[in-house]
């Protein structure tokens, strides 16, 4: 289908994502990514920056079209799901608060759904999807096209409301997107802000919003096939799944809401729960986090 999404569908499709909450959503063309973006990633993996994540290596023909990926996709619609929290002290220096209770890539399937739904109404033909980190997609480049925030010196997306504590995800269509509904990227707004890379303990940012993944920690302990630690002797580091410092210093990451998304949420008395264990009073809390994230390098 070649048409454009009308004025009202956009409406609906919008309102389909308030009623979960999700106020954060734009839609662009699904032309091939920008040409620099394309140096930029193949010299990301020329460099071996991206370590044991062979899976980068694939399918560059698809990460760079979504129509190659996804035959007869018209436009990319992107939404950002706001997950920071106020949680523990001593949890948060051991455990990255991307940690949600339940884990994102659940609940951004769970949210996208009516809009998969709606759009299959529109075009039978077609079956939309959601992407989320499930798929060779550049998350953060259309994030970025759809005018949901920049990309900051930390490599991250950064939204201006809620900070770089986003996840990302993606729904390819057939329909045009609305030309009044496009909105133009944003411009860079780290000016001449440097603190995340003067915070960072193992050197992994690097200038021009680059990122040496095999230093980073959150690669160190999650990504990393043969994790020992080693690499983070001697690093003034406490965490064991993920990482949060850059993030921490960044002074669009201050001051920011609560997530409203309920599926994230921990209630106070399960705040206690991670609390006592991280300081090591009771046992690791495992029927409270089965559902999370962390299930999978854990269990």
């Amino acid at each position: 289908m070649t048409r454009p999404l009308s004025k009202i569908e956009w409406e609906e499709i919008q309102r389909l994502f308030r009623d979960q909450n999700i106020y954060n959503v734009g839609i662009s063309d699904a032309n091939e990514v920008d040409d620099f973006v394309k140096i930029n990633f193949l010299e990301y993996l020329k460099n071996n920056y991206h370590g044991d994540m062979k899976y980068l290596e694939r399918n560059l023909d698809k990460r760079f079209s979504p129509q190659i990926l996804q035959p007869g996709t018209q436009s990319v619609i992107t939404f950002i799901l706001p997950y920071y929290q106020n949680l523990p002290k001593q949890w948060t220096e051991k455990i990255s608060i991307y940690v949600t209770k339940n884990d994102y890539h659940y609940v951004a399937k769970k949210i996208g759904n009516p809009v998969v739904d709606f759009l299959k109404k529109l075009d039978p033909e077609f079956h939309p999807r959601v992407y989320v980190d499930s798929a060779p997609v550049i998350d953060k480049y259309w994030a970025w096209r759809a005018g949901l925030g920049f990309i900051g010196e930390n490599t991250l997306l950064i939204n201006e409301q809620y900070g770089s504590y986003v996840f990302i995800s993606n729904i390819f269509t057939s329909l045009q997107p609305p030309v009044e509904n496009i909105t133009q990227p944003q411009s860079d707004k780290c000016t001449n802000c440097k603190k995340c890379i003067e915070a960072c303990p193992t050197q992994a940012l690097l200038d021009n919003k680059k990122l040496n993944a095999c230093k980073c920690i959150s690669y160190l302990t999650i990504e990393k096939k043969q994790n020992d630690y080693s690499d983070l002797s001697n690093k003034n580091t406490n965490y064991i799944y993920g990482c949060d410092i850059c993030q921490n210093v960044c002074p669009y990451n201050s001051n920011i809401p609560r997530t409203m998304i309920d599926d994230f949420i921990f209630s106070e008395e399960e705040k206690s729960l991670l609390k006592n264990w991280a300081i090591g009073i009771s046992d690791y809390p495992k029927n409270l986090l089965q559902k999370s994230v962390i299930k999978r390098k854990i269990y």
